[in-house]
């Protein structure tokens, strides 16, 4: 299976293209919400789309840790959404992130990352190498998305009515005899 395109929906769920083994062109949309793996490894995405997109916080980025706690408040206002994939083998793949601001407005500017290799011999971006490897964990993620089953799970509050604690049934009365 070589995935070419995945993005989170609105939803929680994974919108995925893809080569299968037989050569077909796939387009799936998973009505399972993605496991929170999944969605780490997006957010893990979101240093290299700040500065793909040269955004005002990247020359700030910690890369010595880019997943750390001052990072992810620093960039708490832009957020990638999707990947897509071209090429075919390591030396001519390129990927586009495809992601989002949240401006001072609290509207939405969408933003999409140029084109970007993963060669360092042939590409530009001094990080390229470590945006391939980043890009491979998402698609990883995706892939156990549609192959293993890896979804996450919606938790449900009960809610309990904590003013009436002791039994449940002492208001209720016996019914009368029946006769069969």
């Amino acid at each position: 299976m070589k995935i070419s395109k995945a993005k989170l929906t609105k939803g929680g769920t994974l919108e995925v293209a893809f080569v299968d083994d037989d050569g077909n062109d796939v387009t799936m949309k998973g009505k399972n919400i993605v496991h929170e793996d999944l969605r780490n490894r997006l957010n893990a995405l979101i240093p290299y789309f700040a500065e793909l997109t040269e955004q005002r916080e990247a020359p700030m980025i910690d890369w010595r840790n880019p997943g750390g706690d001052e990072t992810q408040e620093l960039l708490h206002r832009i957020s990638v959404t999707g990947v897509s994939i071209t090429g075919t083998d390591d030396l001519d793949r390129q990927c586009v992130l495809i992601g989002k601001r949240t401006l001072a407005t609290s509207k939405v500017l969408n933003v999409t990352a140029p084109l970007t290799g993963f060669d360092p011999e042939m590409e530009s971006y001094e990080r390229c190498e470590d945006l391939r490897d980043t890009v491979d964990a998402f698609i990883y993620e995706c892939q156990l998305y549609l192959t293993e089953k890896k979804w996450g799970m919606v938790v449900a509050e009960i809610p309990f009515d904590n003013d009436n604690e002791g039994d449940p049934f002492e208001k209720v009365e016996a019914p009368e005899a029946v006769t069969a």
